[in-house]
Parts: structure tokens; C-alpha cells; sequence
């Protein structure tokens, strides 16, 4: 009897202290702070990410997925996707590479927004 309790204990606590990875969620305007500060914005709503640079009406409108170390953003308008390295820092901040095309012998760009 006392093996099955502790059997039962134990699966309780492995269950409890699985270790997933906490689901992040960003809202609002982050603003490019590195390489080039203030070229463009981020608008995270819950289900999009808009595009913008400042002095411009052109936006580029994304669906957006983040997950364990990178971002997945599928723009509405077509099936593709693509996906980029991504940080995130704190609610208000975090580091994308290589947002901005580039050819592939170009060294990564990292890119800090914050809020």
C-alpha cells in the first residue's frame, strides 16, 4: 500500500514540475533601438505583427507565431513563411536576426526593439 501512495506521489510531482516553456506574449509598439535606431516599428496585436518605418504609409502585415528561440511570420496576404532567430528579454524588449533581407554570405544582423 505504502508503494502505490508513493508511486502516485511521485508521478504528481514529476506532472508538477515539468518544465515548459512559458508562452510569451508581446503587445504594443517596439521601436528598432540597434543597428539603426528609429528606422522601424513593431505593432504586435494578439493575432498580427505590423511592420512600419517612420516618415512612411507603406506596412507590411504579419500573422506571427513565437516559439522557443525564434519567431515564425507569415504575412497575410500569402502562404509563405518565414523564420527569424529571436530573444525575448523582458515585456518590454527583445533581439530579432536578420529581419531585414540580406544575401547569405552577409554576417548576421542583430536587431534590439524596445517599447
Amino acid at each position: 500500500m505504502n508503494r502505490i501512495i508513493t508511486c502516485c506521489l511521485l508521478a504528481v510531482t514529476l506532472v508538477a514540475c515539468s518544465k515548459e516553456e512559458p508562452q510569451i506574449t508581446l503587445n504594443g509598439r517596439f521601436t528598432e533601438e540597434v543597428p539603426v535606431k528609429g528606422r522601424s516599428q513593431l505593432t504586435f496585436t494578439s493575432q498580427y505583427l505590423v511592420k512600419s518605418e517612420p516618415g512612411s504609409n507603406y506596412t507590411d502585415t504579419f500573422n506571427y507565431q513565437i516559439m522557443p528561440g525564434k519567431i515564425v511570420l507569415r504575412h497575410w496576404n500569402y502562404a509563405t513563411s518565414s523564420a527569424f532567430e529571436f530573444e525575448y528579454i523582458d515585456d518590454n524588449s527583445f533581439r530579432i536576426i536578420n529581419l531585414y533581407p540580406s544575401i547569405p554570405e552577409s554576417p548576421k544582423v542583430m536587431m534590439l526593439y524596445k517599447k
